[in-house]
């Protein structure tokens, strides 16, 4: 794969320090996924009692997925 967009700023970040080059891991891809979908199980049998809760659980969700 390969891009071109945002890549000079990306590479400025990674000789700064502030981004770090990270190995790709499927068991941790996994495990991010799998909290993912128990948030948003948690968040859909919540919605009615907590709708700032279970939109919190939404964000998590979107964000480890």
């Amino acid at each position: 794969m390969t891009w071109e967009r945002g890549r000079a700023a990306i590479d400025k970040r990674l000789a700064a320090g502030e981004l770090a080059r990270v190995a790709p891991s499927a068991d941790v891809a996994a495990r991010l996924l799998a909290d993912a979908r128990a948030h948003i199980a948690l968040a859909a049998k919540g919605v009615a009692d907590d709708p700032s809760g279970a939109l919190q659980l939404a964000y998590d969700a979107s964000r480890k997925a």
